[in-house]
């Protein structure tokens, strides 16, 4: 799933190359569940499919893109507390470039 040129795998790259002051690493759990309430709120037809799932929302699709970011090194998973932390690698993209992309959406 693609918007003008730009893969939804870039979306979740930039989420994690940009979070929150305060939060350093975030866990896949917490990406599946930010992106389920992004599609929510802005009420987007063409994103992550979420489904039903033992703690909540779940997008497969997700995971299935921080293994592939995982694989292209472009992203590490570090242990953390019996759990996993995603960490950026590297990242080319914009300040400009989330506002853009989900403006092209719906």
């Amino acid at each position: 799933m693609a918007r003008k040129g730009i893969k939804m795998r870039d979306v979740l790259l930039y989420f994690i190359y940009a979070p929150l002051e305060n939060v350093k690493l975030l866990s896949p759990i917490q990406l599946v569940k930010g992106f389920f309430f992004i599609k929510q709120e802005l009420e987007l037809k063409d994103f992550y499919e979420f489904e039903p799932y033992l703690y909540g929302p779940c997008s497969f699709e997700v995971y299935r893109d921080l293994k592939i970011l995982t694989k292209e090194r472009l992203i590490t998973q570090v242990p953390f507390d019996e759990r996993r932390k995603i960490a950026a690698q590297h990242v080319s993209t914009t300040p400009d470039f989330l506002g853009e992309y989900f403006k092209s959406w719906n």
